[in-house]
């Protein structure tokens, strides 16, 4: 009876990106620096995962800038 057996699975990397808490303090905001926060970030990932096809991001229905940023 054989008691140990070798199996193998190809396993990558995800192809959707998962974007989220991106915030900016009060005091340094309407300077663009959410969207360049953003954009970096989703820049890094992607360099680091290359297999990235989809971003998926989601705000507060309250955070009418971050909304904005997303839909652009």
């Amino acid at each position: 009876m054989e008691e140990h057996r070798t199996t193998s699975e190809e396993v990558r990397a995800s192809e959707a990106l998962a974007q989220g808490n991106t915030g900016v303090r009060s005091e340094h905001q309407a300077h663009r620096l959410g969207r360049w926060l953003k954009a970096a970030n989703i820049r890094e990932r992607q360099r680091l995962n290359p297999h990235t096809t989809e971003i998926r991001t989601q705000s507060a229905d309250s955070n009418g800038a971050m909304l904005k940023i997303n839909s652009d």
